[in-house]
């Protein structure tokens, strides 16, 4: 009976093994030193198993299967990315130079701020992922962000409280993300 229950646990090892073994791989890899010319094209959502894993929609997370992304050549070394999400009415463009150093697989460019009154603006700016599989394929996969701050005004008086001077502090106040995962069509 012993050398029944050790040649059942044997066999229950081996399966866990296999199963185990098997577990999917991702078929995307992140492309080290990617060109400007690798990442220009048009882009259409990537029906990937991994696309928006583990975010949850809120109203600082927007999940955007319809994002059309546009990469284009801008100068000798930048890019112009425009990302349109429809139906979240968010219709953004960047330009910088991507990628940022030979090792790089990422995209991060800042656009230019907005000024909501003389003491709020909001810094957009894109970051994402930049992927390739076994077929060359490429896939972005990130958000376009749009962070809130406020201008606080601190005073500095002095002894006979009297304003000498005025410091201005940047005041982060929420970001929104509109996520993307596209593919290049």
């Amino acid at each position: 009976m012993n050398k029944h229950i050790i040649k059942v646990l044997a066999i229950a090892a081996f399966a866990v093994a296999l199963v185990s073994c098997n577990k999917k791989k991702s078929e995307w890899s992140d492309f080290y030193g990617y060109t400007r010319e690798d990442v220009v094209g048009t882009y259409v959502f990537s029906e990937s198993d991994e696309a928006f894993e583990n975010l949850t929609e809120s109203a600082y997370c927007i999940l955007c299967p319809e994002a059309e992304i546009n990469v284009g050549l801008s100068s000798t070394e930048s890019v112009r990315f425009r990302i349109n999400c429809p139906d979240h009415n968010y219709n953004t463009e960047f330009v910088g130079k991507t990628p940022l150093n030979p090792n790089d697989f990422m995209i991060d460019i800042r656009g230019n701020k907005q000024w909501q009154g003389s003491d709020r603006f909001i810094q957009n700016r894109v970051q994402s992922r930049v992927y390739k599989n076994d077929e060359n394929k490429i896939r972005l996969a990130g958000s376009g962000i749009k962070d809130s701050y406020n201008i606080k005004e601190h005073y500095i008086y002095d002894n006979a409280h009297q304003i000498i001077d005025t410091i201005h502090d940047t005041v982060f106040v929420s970001s929104v993300k509109y996520y993307f995962d596209v593919i290049k069509e």
